[in-house]
């Protein structure tokens, strides 16, 4: 996960217009669906509908953190609908629903 994460991260603080682009298009058509293709094998085997087999844990968190910075994150998650299902459960537990309603807009 942080491997995506820090790739997420040079796009979001490259200054470089040409670049970001370069970045942003190798970042939608590879790298996002390489690690997300990953989780979706995850988690359909887990049972659970979370990446660990007993359930919820921070993992998932991150998880949903990180696809929450995806540009097109809606139609990105289409493709794989089981990082959409945590997606959903992730944002239906009650302290993470709360905290969603009240937390700073922040770019990340």
């Amino acid at each position: 996960m942080t491997d995506l994460k820090n790739e997420l991260v040079k796009v979001l603080r490259e200054s470089d217009p040409g670049k970001k682009k370069e970045l942003q298009e190798k970042l939608a058509s590879e790298t996002v669906p390489t690690h997300l293709k990953f989780f979706e094998e995850r988690l359909a085997k887990s049972g659970s509908g979370y990446l660990g087999w007993s359930g919820f844990t921070w993992g998932d968190i991150y998880l949903y953190i990180i696809q929450d910075w995806f540009p097109n994150k809606d139609a990105v998650l289409e493709k794989f609908p089981h990082v959409k299902a945590l997606k959903e459960k992730v944002e239906s537990n009650p302290g993470i629903a709360n905290w969603l309603k009240v937390r700073p807009v922040t770019e990340m």
